[in-house]
């Protein structure tokens, strides 16, 4: 929704209505994806005791606390580098997932169909 609605130079939290939609937008993507990370990686901790599971509960942890410092007055010189930083582990988890299921899974192969079959 950022590019529906980018947000105002400096990214305030009280801004225009632009800013204000993209901030609603971006507390539902941070507040979704960390509490999807944490439940992720507890589910996976009650499976088998792994990393993996540990790491996404972390991760989770880590979004979630990213959410609040670029919600605080004080860390607006530093909005910038928490918000990639926490881009970085949603869009790198959201990529560790979509590559685990394309190789768990078989893919048809288009250039072995017949004609008619």
């Amino acid at each position: 929704m950022a590019a529906f609605f980018p947000c105002d130079p400096g990214s305030p939290l009280m801004g225009s209505w632009q800013q204000q939609v993209h901030n609603v937008f971006g507390l539902i993507e941070y507040l979704g994806t960390g509490a999807g990370l944490m439940a992720l990686g507890w589910s996976h901790t009650k499976v088998e005791s792994s990393l993996t599971g540990m790491a996404l509960v972390l991760s989770g942890v880590a979004v979630l606390v990213g959410l609040v410092l670029l919600s605080t007055p004080s860390w607006v010189g530093m909005r910038g580098l928490v918000q990639r930083v926490t881009e970085v582990i949603i869009f790198g988890w959201l990529t560790v997932a979509s590559l685990s299921l394309i190789f768990r899974f078989p893919q048809p192969n288009p250039a072995l169909a017949r004609d008619g079959s």
